[in-house]
């Protein structure tokens, strides 16, 4: 599995997670609902980490010259 299709799981657990707290929240669950966020946050955090990481990354790539193209 690569990375992106790592991100695509991730992003679609969250959403799962939040849709979780969403219904909770409706039948008035609130443990669950609280759960559901406290895991929802987690996954968010993990995903900016990442997400941060690859963006620094792509920013300390250095361009090449045109002369390095041949």
């Amino acid at each position: 599995m690569d990375e992106q299709t790592g991100l695509k799981e991730e992003m679609h657990e969250l959403m799962r997670g939040i849709d979780q707290a969403r219904l909770s929240v409706e039948r008035e669950d609130w443990g669950t609902a609280e759960k559901a966020l406290t895991e929802a946050q987690d996954r968010i955090g993990r995903l900016l980490r990442e997400i941060g990481d690859k963006q620094r990354a792509m920013q300390m790539t250095p361009i090449p010259d045109k002369a390095d193209r041949g």
